[in-house]
């Protein structure tokens, strides 16, 4: 299932962007992923979190040196390379950006 806006298909774009926002938010300087293993439950939790359509990924472990070096290819660079896609989809990013720093301050307010 692909959604499309202006008759382009924008989900892997969207998902680009959400994965690009989440790492930099985490690491603005990251260019390479640390090898990691996520938790046995992490992708059952994930996708209770999601429309049905949507439950067809599983997420997937950095589990060697090559996924490790391979991270920055997937993460949009918006001003590094020529790329129309990326540019048409800046809109979406900052505002994904903007909605985890929001989320972040939130979680530190006193309850």
């Amino acid at each position: 299932m692909e959604a499309c806006l202006a008759g382009e298909k924008i989900g892997p774009m969207a998902a680009a962007c959400m994965y690009t926002a989440i790492a930099r938010h985490h690491g603005p300087r990251t260019r390479e992923c640390t090898i990691f293993r996520l938790h046995p439950e992490a992708n059952s939790t994930v996708i209770a979190c999601l429309p049905g359509a949507w439950r067809h990924f599983e997420l997937q472990d950095c589990a060697n040196r090559l996924n490790s070096m391979e991270f920055s290819d997937d993460l949009l660079t918006f001003d590094q390379r020529d790329d129309e896609d990326d540019e048409q989809v800046w809109p979406l990013y900052v505002f994904l950006v903007r909605r985890l720093r929001l989320a972040d301050q939130a979680s530190l307010r006193p309850r």
